[in-house]
Formats: C-alpha cells, sequence, structure tokens
C-alpha cells in the first residue's frame, strides 16, 4: 500500500507544470552592502576543487535575507516566531496571484488596488502579487525605485486573515521607511499578525493560473529571522 500511495504521489506530481519563481543566488548580483549596510553580499569560495582533491566544495557567506526568502515574524517582531516555527500550512497550500502589472517606479498600491484586483482573496490564501518589477534585478533601480504598499495596503490583507505575501520587489515598504531602530510599518503591520513575507519573488508572469499549488521551504535555521527559499508554482 504504500509503495502503491508513493507511485501515486509520484504521477501525480509528474503531471504539473513546475513554474521556478525564484532567482539564482549569483554573487555578482547580490550586492546588499550598498542598499543595507548590515546585510552581507553573497560570496562563495572554494574550499576543495577537483583540481585539488577530486571533489568541489565552497564556503558560503550570505544574509539570512538573501535572494529569493522568507522573513518570518521574529525578523522585526521581537517575541515573533523564527523561521524554523512557520507552519508548513503557510509555506505549501492554495495561491492567489493578483495582476499589479500597471505600477511603475514609485508607485504605491493601495486598499483600492487590492480590492480592484483581489476581490475574491480569501482566508488564509498565500497571497502572490504580480508586479513584473523583477525584470530589474541587478539594476539600482531594483531597489531604490520599487513599488510598495500603503498602511491601508497592509491592513486590508491582515482584515482578510491572508496566511502568506509573496511579491515580485525586494520588499513591501517603501526604501524611505528603512530606518535603524524602527519597523518599516508594512514588515511591522503583517509580521505583527503573522503573516509570513516572501521576497524578491520572480517569473510569476510565467503563471497562467489565478489559483494554483505554491510550495516555498525554507532552510531550517533556528531561531533565525529568514531564509533562502526556492519558491515553486505547480501547475495542472
Amino acid at each position: 500500500m504504500e509503495r502503491k500511495n508513493r507511485k501515486h504521489t509520484a504521477d501525480n506530481l509528474a503531471s504539473k507544470r513546475v513554474i521556478d519563481l525564484t532567482f539564482s543566488m549569483d554573487e555578482e548580483r547580490l550586492r546588499y552592502e550598498e542598499v543595507f549596510k548590515w546585510i552581507p553580499s553573497l560570496t562563495f569560495t572554494p574550499t576543495a576543487t577537483h583540481e585539488t582533491l577530486g571533489r568541489s566544495v565552497h564556503r558560503v557567506v550570505m544574509a539570512t535575507h538573501s535572494g529569493t526568502h522568507i522573513d518570518a515574524p521574529f525578523h522585526f517582531i521581537e517575541h515573533g516566531i523564527t523561521i524554523d516555527e512557520v507552519p508548513f500550512s503557510q509555506l505549501i497550500g492554495e495561491a492567489i496571484l493578483l495582476d499589479l502589472t500597471s505600477k511603475g517606479a514609485g508607485e504605491t498600491i493601495t486598499a483600492h488596488d487590492m480590492e480592484r484586483v483581489g476581490p475574491d482573496v480569501r482566508t488564509g490564501d498565500i497571497v502572490l502579487l504580480h508586479t513584473g518589477w523583477d525584470r530589474l534585478w541587478g539594476t539600482n533601480d531594483y531597489f531604490w525605485h520599487s513599488p510598495y504598499l500603503t498602511v491601508d495596503a497592509a491592513e486590508w490583507l491582515v482584515e482578510r486573515k491572508i496566511a502568506t505575501l509573496g511579491l515580485d520587489l525586494p520588499f513591501p515598504d517603501n526604501i524611505a521607511d528603512f530606518k535603524p531602530k524602527v519597523g518599516p510599518p508594512i514588515h511591522m503591520l503583517l509580521l505583527g499578525n503573522n503573516i509570513i513575507i516572501i521576497e524578491m519573488m520572480c517569473n510569476l508572469g510565467a503563471v497562467d493560473r489565478r489559483r494554483f499549488t505554491f510550495i516555498a521551504l525554507p532552510l531550517k535555521f533556528k531561531g533565525m529571522d529568514a531564509s533562502p527559499t526556492r519558491a515553486v508554482a505547480l501547475l495542472p
């Protein structure tokens, strides 16, 4: 029976289209220190090579927020849950894709926008915002001029009790609101209500369904605030 169940699961997965929603972790493109001095850039350093030891091994230096990543409440909420405590129900499940590709550089995403594109958002949804901003990955504009959510848009999501917010933006806040010792308001609202945030997603334009199965699993960093993830959409 167990072997039959495994075969059924494998056949079911084989029938799905898998869309990768994750940026490659390329050290030439991840230069956070130019934006946030407290976030180290990604570096790979070989500790063994095929020429020297017949194998390849690397030391990796990165931030918990490197590349496509998941923010746990502990990122800004002192007593919030950590990344290893985030329930699987907030990382695996039904997602709804909201089209906000009309938004340009520095424009706000408001509650009115959310109501316009997401009237069918339900309690427990994984909500993914598609702006197309991932096309600017690797440029200065990606961080400095991205669209961002207003407080009333975050409140709209909180009121609907969504599970998770994913977006193809570097973050949901206005970059001007990132200040030492002061939590940015959108992060504080969402994480303070145990809504998980998945930042720096990509390729949402390849998803041709409004609702679909979504998976994004973090590394099990004990007691940490965030983790890189491999996010995917499973489509019929």
